[in-house]
């Protein structure tokens, strides 16, 4: 699993940025609008190694995990050998972010963890990878955490997405999503990238700590809905 690092250096305080499963396509999309914040330095980390390197890239400002899980599609990919794999998935990024956790901890410094899910009502309007059962192990995994660690100064947030104007480039698909979506709204898109974006600079300016712990849908009009 590969992690990029952004050191973004705002006033006296630094922000540390740390991109998980770097290969996936919003993490590649998102990339190079974070790019352009002011005195952004990007170090690239592969994991299981990255223990010392991220320990050293650690900073007192905040220090910001963005975790974009694969895009599996439980319609098609689900199989009899698929909770095996989702356990170790799970368990994997799990550990990881209890080290990241202990690690800071140890050190006195903030960290902030943003999970990139899926909202799962975007399977009625057009063809497009859900993870439900990920998605909700997620959810449920960063309310406790948030709730065990507010003190310690962590904050756990889901920002469960629409469908990505990025990963749907038929442009009948979209037309049909903008159809099935009349009935709810005059004109419905899917997201664009900087929106997500800005979204992301929002809580990394600590704008967004009474809601650590929430699911966030993501969208004009936006409810989960499950």
């Amino acid at each position: 699993m590969a992690v990029w690092v952004l050191r973004i250096e705002k006033a006296i305080t630094m922000t540390a940025i740390f991109l998980l499963n770097a290969t996936t396509p919003l993490i590649q999309e998102l990339f190079p609008l974070l790019n352009e914040m002011p005195d952004v330095r990007i170090h690239p980390i592969i994991l299981p190694e990255a223990d010392t390197a991220v320990l050293n890239e650690f900073e007192t400002g905040n220090n910001v995990f963005l975790i974009s899980t694969p895009f599996f599609d439980e319609f098609t990919d689900f199989n009899p050998g698929y909770a095996a794999f989702l356990l170790e998935y799970l368990n994997s990024l799990v550990a990881w972010i209890q080290q990241m956790v202990r690690l800071l901890a140890q050190q006195g410094k903030p960290g902030t963890f943003i999970f990139f899910t899926t909202n799962p009502n975007v399977r009625g309007f057009l063809k497009y990878p859900i993870s439900p059962i990920l998605d909700e192990s997620l959810h449920a995994f960063l309310k406790t955490l948030s709730k065990e660690l507010h003190s310690l100064n962590f904050h756990f947030y889901a920002l469960c997405l629409e469908p990505l104007q990025c990963l749907v480039k038929d442009p009948i698909q979209v037309r049909t999503y903008r159809k099935k979506m009349a009935a709810h709204a005059m004109s419905k898109m899917p997201l664009k990238v900087d929106g997500i974006n800005s979204i992301i600079r929002s809580i990394c300016e600590g704008n967004l700590s009474l809601v650590s712990g929430s699911v966030l849908p993501v969208g004009y009009g936006s409810v989960l809905g499950y």
